[in-house]
């Protein structure tokens, strides 16, 4: 007989077994037995395994059987699915060959491939009864053990909430038989059991289950209690000796627990029973922070007339004052307004106070109780940014003026520079708050004030184009020919822009046409530069130099112009006077430029104005020279002819 052959018999041999066992004939599973020689050397460990099967599928007797046969074998061998046979004849409620199992060595407490007691096993596969449990715990289970993932049989019984698994834990090892029966002996001998000793007795007692073991995330029952907000069962941990402080592993505590969860009942009872309110978890924040951030008002009283630290700091440098601000709660901002140890100027670690958060968020109510309290309005954070600048950014209008009128006119102009954005009229001109800006220039702010880049209000209403506010700007006197860092005015923007009324109007209060900016170039250059044909006869006609030149080149207006391909401007630069033969710093011609770029319609305009053909440039080259090397043959004809 070949390999394949003896596989194949040994297959059918257990199938044929296994059919035998499904049948409950003992006789026939006896001769099968016998005749094939079998002993648990040769039982696989698989859901075959007759053992198992039997316990599975069989009746008692056939069990007792193959029991027998293991009678100096292991019993306490597991499958791939992790079950013994303990395991599966407790999941069938087999309680009569559980007993069998274990007289003949199975441990109950035997923990499989998973880190899995019987118990845990029961909870995890939701098999686990009333029956089996009570039958696990008189036969002594060990509800201590835990698995991979650090949880017990109390806690998984917690996860599955079922209040009668959880009691009956608890209940059988603290109120067990042996106890009960002192009680009663104490009693019946009418013998005085004092408090103290009644409560050693019960703290031995609860010494024999640890309920404040550990998971992987740090949770002990009563911490999965509490987060399962399942209050039933926290007092009964708790007079099981569960610790009232204990940390998960995000450093929160029961108390903080409960606040987070608005539950004021049970933190009544975690308070009551002496938790500490000021325990804070790994981001620092104390059951007052979390009240805080929900707005419960009762509970951030409670935590308050129990000694709850006022000014405890988050990771962020929050106390719950500036919690309390951001979050837009008036009713415990002036609660906590009125406790003596408030230190209302706190900031938290961007160096912002309660009140620039009030500001931000435009709680007007928030803003006047701690103006009332005596905060400082001036405090700056860490951008340099005070309670007047979040105000004015925002737009809030009503919280502004209240901030100004807290102040003295005289000390206005110390609050409005900023480091990273110029004066509080400044952030107004850029969100475009018009109403701010009119109380601003009542308040008589700077109205020249820079930013870090040297720009006014004025310039930035300019490059803006909101002529309403340019307007308004040169109505209260702002410097109309002001500079910015690259030494650019408010015209010279105007025109790059294409503004032609703004240009207008700076030019009626005074604006100098003829300003430069770094590079050399004038608001006529950068507008004949762009083509805005409006703008460049507007400055012609107020007096902008015509051959005024500029930028790295040297170029006029109308060289400029000419490389932009602007034909109507050079035309009417022409007509105020261009030179039309001026050049660059290369020497360059105006009709050399058009020859290289083949602008023939320039060309004959430059002709017909009779521009010099052969002005050779600083490399030797006409015009002519230029159009040959470009192979333009229409120009090359119409600058010779």
């Amino acid at each position: 007989m070949n390999m394949n052959e003896e596989n194949t018999e040994n297959i059918s041999d257990k199938q044929s077994l296994n059919d035998l066992l499904s049948q409950n004939n003992l006789e026939k599973i006896k001769e099968f037995v016998e005749k094939n020689n079998l002993n648990p050397k040769n039982f696989d460990l698989t859901n075959n395994n007759p053992l198992l099967f039997s316990i599975d599928n069989s009746i008692n007797s056939i069990i007792e059987y193959f029991i027998s046969i293991y009678e100096n074998e292991n019993l306490n061998f597991e499958i791939h699915t992790g079950e013994t046979p303990l395991f599966i004849s407790l999941k069938n409620e087999n309680f009569y060959i559980s007993d069998i199992l274990l007289n003949k060595g199975a441990n109950i407490n035997y923990i499989n491939r998973f880190n899995e007691t019987v118990l845990i096993y029961l909870f995890k596969k939701k098999l686990i009864t009333e029956k089996s449990l009570n039958y696990l715990l008189k036969h002594g289970i060990n509800v201590n053990l835990t698995d991979i993932s650090g949880n017990s049989g109390l806690i998984y019984s917690l996860y599955y909430q079922n209040e009668i698994y959880t009691k009956k834990i608890i209940s059988y090892y603290v109120f067990d038989k042996d106890f009960i029966l002192n009680l009663l002996t104490t009693s019946r001998n009418k013998l005085t059991l004092k408090n103290k000793d009644l409560n050693y007795l019960l703290e031995q007692q609860y010494n024999r289950i640890n309920v404040n073991n550990k998971n992987i995330n740090g949770d002990t029952a009563l911490l999965v209690a509490i987060k399962q907000q399942r209050k039933n069962f926290v007092r009964l941990l708790l007079n099981g000796n569960a610790d009232i402080n204990c940390k998960d592993i995000e450093g929160k505590t029961p108390i903080i627990y409960a606040a987070e969860q608005n539950d004021f009942d049970l933190l009544s009872l975690l308070i009551q029973l002496h938790g500490d309110v000021n325990e804070t978890g790994n981001n620092c924040k104390s059951a007052l922070n979390y009240a805080c951030e929900k707005g419960n008002i009762n509970i951030v009283k409670l935590l308050l007339k129990n000694n709850a630290d006022v000014n405890n700091k988050d990771i962020k440098g929050k106390c719950p004052l500036i919690t309390s601000c951001e979050y837009g709660f008036e009713n415990i901002v002036e609660l906590l307004l009125t406790n003596n140890k408030i230190n209302i100027n706190d900031t938290d670690s961007a160096g912002r106070s309660s009140l620039i958060y009030s500001c931000r968020k435009g709680n007007i109510n928030i803003a006047k109780m701690l103006i009332e309290y005596g905060i400082n309005v001036f405090v700056e954070d860490k951008f340099s940014n005070n309670a007047f600048y979040y105000a004015t950014e925002k737009g809030y209008y009503d919280i502004l003026k209240l901030l100004l009128q807290t102040c003295a006119v005289s000390e206005s102009n110390k609050i409005d520079k900023k480091a990273f954005g110029g004066s509080d009229l400044l952030i107004a001109t850029i969100n475009n708050r018009v109403k701010i800006i009119n109380l601003l220039l009542e308040m008589n702010v700077n109205i020249d004030e820079t930013n870090r880049d040297g720009k006014t209000p004025l310039t930035i209403a300019c490059i803006k184009g909101n002529e309403n506010l340019v307007d308004l700007f040169l109505q209260h006197g702002a410097n109309v020919n002001c500079k910015d860092n690259m030494e650019k005015t408010p015209l010279i923007y105007a025109c790059e822009k294409g503004y032609s009324s703004i240009a207008q109007l700076l030019i009626s209060y005074g604006a100098n046409v003829n300003e430069i900016d770094y590079k050399e170039e004038t608001a006529l250059f950068v507008s004949c530069e762009k083509g805005y044909y409006e703008i460049v006869q507007l400055l012609l006609d107020n007096g902008a130099f015509v051959n005024e030149k500029g930028g790295i080149f040297n170029y006029s207006p109308i060289i400029i112009a000419c490389k932009n391909n602007k034909y109507e401007i050079i035309k009417l630069l022409i007509k105020y006077g261009a030179n039309i033969n001026d050049h660059d710093i290369e020497g360059k011609t105006v009709l050399i430029h058009a020859a290289i770029l083949g602008l023939e319609r320039i060309i004959n305009l430059l002709l017909a104005n009779n521009a010099i053909v052969y002005t050779k440039d600083n490399k030797n080259k006409d015009a002519v020279e230029y159009a040959k090397e470009k192979k333009y043959s229409r120009i090359i004809t119409l600058l010779q002819n």
